[in-house]
């Protein structure tokens, strides 16, 4: 009987391509702290990476320095980031923000990204239309008042 067992598939490659292609993307991951790549392969590279940020924080260290047991200047950088900017969160420590889609396959893109990072981007059309929408709401309606005195000025002329 087949056993139904989740697996990490990337098409067309073998389980030693696909598990080195992710260790090489978590390490990119953790020194750039933003990757483009597909949607599929997005998931599975957040994937392993919740999976390690919790084995660091449960103590096994040995875990982590055999996953990354050429490259120490990724297992140096991944420790630090995981120490310093995700110490507060229980897990979800990726973000994948969806972008258009690769010209030449129409496959879909995403950016893949730590989750504490601070973002130095320039906020959306519809953010600023908000901020003003609800500045206005605030602000008290002084043209009834002056339409009121123009009227009471229109009077008094017509009067005299």
């Amino acid at each position: 009987m087949k056993k139904l067992v989740k697996k990490a598939k990337i098409q067309g490659k073998t389980h030693s391509h696909v598990h080195a292609y992710i260790k090489g993307m978590i390490g990119a991951l953790v020194k750039s702290q933003k990757l483009k790549t597909t949607k599929h392969r997005a998931k599975l590279i957040g994937a392993h990476f919740d999976r390690l940020v919790t084995h660091l924080k449960k103590g096994n260290a040995k875990l982590i320095e055999d996953y990354f047991n050429s490259n120490v200047l990724a297992k140096d950088k991944f420790v630090k980031v995981v120490n310093e900017q995700l110490t507060d969160r229980n897990s979800g420590y990726t973000r994948i923000v969806k972008t258009l889609n690769r010209p030449g396959d129409n496959a879909d893109q995403v950016f893949l990204m730590l989750v504490n990072i601070a973002e130095k981007s320039k906020k959306s059309n519809v953010a600023k239309l908000l901020e003003q929408r609800a500045k206005n709401e605030k602000k008290p309606k002084a043209k009834p008042a002056a339409k009121k005195a123009t009227a009471e000025k229109a009077k008094k002329t017509k009067s005299e």
